[in-house]
């Protein structure tokens, strides 16, 4: 896999892509922190997830311009061959870096507002989490989707944890989904995205390497793929 050095990218753009993945390991350190403990109970905490939302807003904003990239539409309809059309978008090195970065913006959105989905799951009501939260987490669920198709053609790092990431995202995102008091908070790109993530385990050189990531691009293909909405 190439690495990001091969990239040859310029240094001044190199130094900012390296300090923006420091802080971003350390906010995904703190993302699953919008939990609070009570009582020997987990209660979602939806001030710290805002407060959490801020500071990768803020991350954001401070990206240099030439690898800051655009917020997708999430509600804007996706291509039946999106999968394909990103595979072949040639792109260059500081591209490829800024669609890595967004990436783990939208991962790390998901993450923070897991724990709103989770918490209505083991409940079973709607009243456990803010609605608005769980529909941000599916909608950030999309554009997680949405940038790995075209980050993992040209991945910048080893893109095995991508496919970890997109397995667990995947999984859970589709046991909200099924999920009857969430259904109301789930945008209509969600069910599209669950076939792309499949799909995305059938490319790239990585699959073909790793007897491991075969595995689990088979284990969610037959969870996903065998589900009418």
């Amino acid at each position: 896999m190439p690495s990001i050095h091969s990239f040859g990218m310029p240094s001044d753009t190199s130094k900012a892509y390296f300090l923006a993945q420091i802080a971003m390991c350390r906010m995904v350190r703190r993302c699953t922190s919008s939990v609070i403990i009570s009582q020997s109970q987990e209660f979602y905490a939806p001030v710290i997830a805002v407060e959490l939302t801020y500071q990768l807003d803020a991350w954001y904003d401070h990206l240099p311009p030439n690898i800051r990239f655009e917020r997708h539409d999430t509600t804007a309809a996706l291509p039946d061959d999106l999968v394909k059309s990103v595979s072949f978008c040639p792109s260059s090195s500081v591209i490829a870096v800024a669609r890595f970065l967004q990436m783990q913006y939208y991962l790390c959105l998901t993450s923070i507002y897991w724990p709103a989905v989770y918490s209505v799951i083991s409940t079973g009501t709607l009243t456990a989490a803010p609605a608005p939260n769980c529909a941000r987490f599916f909608e950030s669920y999309v554009g997680f989707v949405i940038t790995a198709a075209s980050v993992i053609p040209s991945c910048p790092q080893n893109p095995w944890s991508i496919y970890a990431s997109l397995f667990i995202t995947t999984m859970a995102c589709f046991k909200g989904a099924n999920n009857p008091c969430l259904r109301p908070t789930i945008p209509p790109n969600v069910v599209r995205c669950f076939p792309i993530a499949a799909e995305l385990f059938e490319t790239g050189d990585a699959v073909t390497i790793s007897p491991a990531i075969g595995k689990l691009g088979s284990i969610l293909r037959e969870r996903v793929l065998g589900t009418r909405w």
